[in-house]
């Protein structure tokens, strides 16, 4: 189609950067007609710049009016994609900053937007303005997706293909995790414990396995541990009578309204009629705010205590195992409280300790309980999620340099 064509530019650098000039057009007929969104002005900057592309292919093809193209919106993607192209190797070529400037876009967009490695187009980066670079890869992206969702079967090709996406699609979770790390990292003492919590699980909610799949865009039970995403029933500020109502599925009677920061039920279905001798595994966790003082801090394992005198009276007929969590600030002094209780220090990336902890559920009771209790710092439970984050997303990120560089866009 442009065997006979040909492009006319002028490229002059600004003596004093102003406000760049930017025409890029067709010439048909002898007239040219304004063709936009070919280019971004913002990559220019500091420099006048014509382009003009004349072809024979364009003879006859504007109304009487030369205002409106006679081109459909197919052929005029094409002739934009190509004279978009034919403009990135021109300005690469006479402004040797733009090869320096594209390579730093590149980067950025990578890093960014990982889950989208293989779907920028390298033409064009650095050419159009970043936004839409991004919107383009992403129509891209979406668009493979509805092929393989739509697809009745899936040959070996499609199959592969399905996978990628699937690894995209978990990286782009993964990103979004990495933004609730970064705003616990913001975390101070002037934040209270809601703020925490709603973090983690907002205050008020409950939510069960058959919840759609898009509360995992709500609930970060993960950053405790992966494991916990795979909760029968998840609350937050719930009484013990409500949850004790839950894993027995009877009506409990009791005037404790107290409420645990969060409790998730997990494993087998306490809903399951069929199964009488079903049984349950039980997290609670509770939370101190950062700057509160030492006897305020050492609290969390005081109400860890009464929580699991609670609920212990329901093992083993309805729960199998307990594992409860303390998450607070760490200073000496608390550590020494720790050191003096026969905590443990496990590995984390802070402060991380751990201890069997004997309770009795009755005056009268001569043989003890044995509950583990983990206490860890808010930065131990931070940072140690960051990492595990990290890891996935890095191990993603490796996956589709592969495949960018062993399959060409």
């Amino acid at each position: 189609m442009f065997a006979q064509s040909e492009i006319h530019y002028s490229i002059k650098k600004q003596e004093k950067p102003t406000d760049p000039l930017l025409i890029t057009a067709l010439c048909i007929d002898n007239r040219t007609y304004d063709l936009s969104d070919v280019i971004s002005v913002e990559n220019l900057q500091g420099y006048d710049s014509i382009f003009l592309l004349n072809s024979t292919a364009f003879i006859g093809q504007i109304d009487p009016s030369r205002e409106t193209l006679a081109f459909n919106d197919v052929k005029k993607r094409t002739i934009t994609k190509l004279f978009r192209d034919k403009i990135s190797e021109i300005i690469q070529r006479e402004i040797p900053s733009i090869k320096e400037r594209k390579d730093k876009t590149e980067a950025s967009l990578n890093k960014t937007y990982p889950h989208l490695i293989g779907y920028f187009d390298n033409d064009e980066i650095g050419v159009i303005d970043r936004a839409k670079s991004i919107e383009i890869a992403q129509s891209r992206f979406i668009r493979d997706q509805k092929v393989i969702l739509e697809a009745t079967t899936l040959d070996g090709e499609k199959y592969d293909k399905a996978l990628e996406l699937s690894s995209r699609s978990l990286a782009e979770y993964v990103l979004y995790r990495e933004k609730i790390i970064d705003k616990l990292e913001n975390i101070t003492n002037k934040d209270s414990e809601t703020d925490i919590h709603n973090l983690i699980l907002p205050k008020e909610t409950i939510l069960t396995d058959n919840t759609d799949l898009s509360s995992i865009y709500y609930n970060n039970l993960w950053l405790l541990d992966e494991k916990y995403m795979t909760y029968t029933t998840a609350m937050s500020d719930k009484s013990i009578k409500e949850i004790i109502e839950e894993i027995t599925q009877e009506n409990f009677v009791t005037k404790d309204t107290t409420s645990p920061d969060i409790a998730i039920i997990f494993s087998d279905n306490p809903k399951d009629d069929k199964n009488e001798d079903t049984k349950v595994d039980v997290v609670i966790v509770e939370l101190k705010k950062k700057g509160v003082k030492l006897a305020k801090t050492e609290e969390v394992i005081s109400q860890l205590r009464q929580r699991a005198r609670k609920l212990m009276k329901y093992y083993p007929n309805k729960i199998q195992r307990i594992w409860f969590y303390g998450i607070v600030e760490f200073n000496d002094d608390f550590k020494l409280s720790l050191k003096d209780e026969k905590y443990t220090p496990l590995y984390s990336k802070d402060y991380l300790y751990y201890k069997e902890n004997e309770i009795y559920l009755n005056v009268n009771d001569t043989i003890p309980y044995q509950i583990g209790t983990y206490i860890l710092s808010i930065d131990a439970f931070i940072e140690d999620a960051k990492v595990r984050n990290a890891t996935f997303l890095q191990i993603l990120k490796d996956g589709f340099q592969k495949i960018k560089n062993d399959v060409p866009f």
